[in-house]
């Protein structure tokens, strides 16, 4: 599964890429703190303003989109 997260600016995608886990199995804010149950291993990468959300193992995707948007900052590695 791949989601795409747009933002209207690069201060606002930093400002939520921020607020996940660096494991990729949580969410904090400053009232609120969540743990995900993926049903696979969580890979989370940002570019200019978006963030990009990949759950799975398949080694060619990960590839792709680190070659596309560089490390992933939050998930398994």
């Amino acid at each position: 599964m791949i989601a795409i997260y747009i933002y209207s600016s690069n201060s606002k995608m930093k400002r939520d890429s921020k607020k996940i886990n660096k494991d990729g199995f949580g969410y904090t804010n400053l009232t609120k703190s969540l743990q995900i149950d993926w049903v696979s291993e969580p890979h989370f990468y940002k570019s200019g303003n978006i963030i990009v959300q990949y759950i799975g193992t398949n080694e060619e995707i990960i590839s792709l989109l680190e070659d596309i948007l560089g490390e992933q900052f939050a998930g398994i590695a």
